[in-house]
C-alpha cells in the first residue's frame, strides 16, 4: 500500500488537490471496529 503523503504532494505541485474546512461532528470509520462504533451512535440519536 503506498502511503498518502508523497501522492498528496505531487498533486499539490499539479494543482490537483483541495480542501475545506468541516466544522461539523465528524466520525472515522476507518476500520468495522470504528463503523460499528459509529452506528450504534447513529442509533442513539434517532
Amino acid at each position: 500500500m503506498a502511503k498518502l503523503a508523497p501522492v498528496l504532494r505531487n498533486e499539490m505541485r499539479q494543482n490537483r488537490v483541495s480542501g475545506q474546512k468541516h466544522t461539523g461532528l465528524w466520525l472515522d470509520v476507518g476500520t468495522v471496529c470504528r463503523l460499528k462504533e459509529a452506528q450504534a451512535l447513529a442509533g442513539a440519536w434517532k
